[in-house]
């Protein structure tokens, strides 16, 4: 018998929970703030692995606090020797551009009734997770519009563990997993030693950080939005190039907009993982931009995103 993709993922995801019972669906917004809490303080070390599509790769991970700075030492573990250090977030900052998911669901602890006018959340009973408790929460999307995410919280200091996210058909495109998790590692095994020969080190500084958060971006309106999007932010990323945030207090995306020249138009889509691409022009009236959407939205969201872009009148 052979099986659609839609029914594959929804095979998975009944395999998954027939084994779970519920659980107390109050506790989840309380469970999701520990998780916050964890991911901003909590220092720790562990490998990882991440799916999306055919691929897998695999990471080694530490965190830790230097002069009140959280720091993270991120290791690839899989194809070319890298690692990067860098620090989580400066404080006062609002970052821009891509995040671990941990950064990315340590939002919904954040404001849990704006979360629940866009998504349902459910608790199950306990799962293993690298050899540690977790409690499971799904996270359940109200239109089609946005994925759906199942995520397993370490019991012990709510540090998020596991992570399956879901389309709008149920099919998993991403899976985020710790195999080994330490949350009590010795303090000299959270030193940065640079070990890779391609490595790059951040700083804590302001400048990789979204400066701008107002009503709206300056000179781009968008005649259609998801419902629940809203902007978040706005920079200059070079002397030509500007990107724009919009959030829903869980996903993201965002737009890139750069003077089109005498560069070739590609137009079009692509998709890694949960991350969709949508590459198209726009004008002002006076010149051509090639734009590009970015997001964790379905592909038919972020086409249409791109064909809603308009420049603000009366400048």
């Amino acid at each position: 018998m052979r099986f659609t993709a839609r029914q594959l993922g929804g095979l998975l995801c009944l395999l998954l929970f027939s084994s779970l019972t519920w659980a107390d669906n109050n506790n989840a917004h309380q469970l999701l703030k520990k998780m916050s809490e964890a991911g901003q303080n909590l220092s720790y070390r562990g490998s990882f692995t991440y799916e999306h599509g055919s691929s897998i790769e695999s990471f080694r991970v530490v965190r830790w606090t230097d002069e009140g700075v959280n720091y993270e030492r991120l290791e690839h573990l899989s194809g070319p020797e890298r690692q990067f250090i860098r620090p989580v977030r400066p404080k006062g900052c609002t970052p821009f551009g891509g995040a671990l998911l941990q950064d990315r669901l340590s939002r919904l602890g954040s404001d849990g009734a704006e979360i629940d006018r866009y998504y349902r959340l459910v608790a199950y009973e306990q799962e293993r997770v690298a050899g540690r408790h977790a409690q499971v929460i799904q996270i359940i999307p109200r239109d089609q519009m946005r994925y759906g995410y199942v995520v397993s919280l370490d019991q012990a200091t709510g540090m998020l563990l596991k992570t399956l996210l879901l389309d709008e058909q149920q099919r998993v495109v991403e899976r985020f997993q710790f195999i080994e998790f330490d949350a009590a590692p010795q303090a000299v095994e959270l030193e940065p030693h640079v070990q890779a020969q391609l490595h790059s080190q951040g700083t804590a500084g302001m400048e990789d950080c979204v400066l701008e958060v107002g009503a709206g971006p300056r000179d781009w309106r968008f005649q259609w939005l998801p419902p629940g999007f809203e902007f978040s932010g706005e920079k200059l990323i070079n002397d030509h190039t500007r990107m724009l945030m919009y959030t829903d207090g869980l996903a993201t995306f965002s737009i890139f907009i750069q003077p089109r020249g005498d560069q070739f138009l590609i137009e079009g889509r692509a998709q890694r993982g949960a991350t969709t691409a949508y590459m198209g022009a726009v004008s002002d009236g006076r010149q051509e931009y090639r734009l590009t959407v970015v997001g964790e939205v379905p592909s038919a969201v972020a086409e249409q995103l791109a064909q809603s872009l308009r420049p603000h009148t009366g400048h």
